[in-house]
């Protein structure tokens, strides 16, 4: 959910502008408490992160805090902190196992949880975003959003109110 979205969402229920807005800021702009859960009407497909709830791993089924069941795709390396499968390391009895944490994914320009997933060409994607950020992950209406603003060149909008 983008930020626009959110506060569009917010805006249906608290429309008058006058009620405190139940806001609960715990790392994602898009945690909100109880009140919009329990809200009657909710959309359907709005997902609202609460960062206190465990989730299970999708391979093992493993609960966040514990350790993968032996063979797990998704459990990373103690040593290195890659997938434990495709890492190098020499492991002995003393390397340390690596609890289940789940780390969502999270657009780096305007902070979706768990954005759709897209494919670009890697010329592509070097042209349109800085070198420091081709490693960050983005969802696609930010991309497409950079990818016009470069298109299009140095056009500034019309000022408002806020950039006089």
């Amino acid at each position: 959910m983008t930020r626009d979205a959110f506060i569009a969402l917010l805006m249906t229920y608290w429309s008058n502008g006058t009620e405190e807005i139940p806001l609960v800021r715990r790392g994602y702009f898009d945690f909100v408490g109880a009140a919009i859960r329990g809200y009657p009407g909710r959309p359907s497909g709005v997902h609202l992160h609460n960062p206190d709830e465990r989730h299970q791993c999708p391979t093992c089924d493993t609960w966040e805090g514990a350790l993968h069941l032996p063979g797990c795709d998704r459990e990373r390396c103690g040593g290195c902190g890659r997938q434990l499968r495709s890492c190098d390391c020499q492991r002995t009895a003393d390397t340390p196992r690596v609890p289940y944490i789940d780390w969502p994914n999270v657009c780096a320009r305007c902070g979706e949880l768990r954005p759709a997933l897209f494919m670009v060409p890697n010329d592509e994607w070097e042209r349109y975003i800085q070198k420091d950020m081709q490693r960050e992950l983005l969802c696609q209406p930010c991309y497409e959003t950079i990818k016009a603003w470069i298109d299009t060149g140095p056009q500034q909008p019309p000022p408002t109110r806020s950039t006089r």
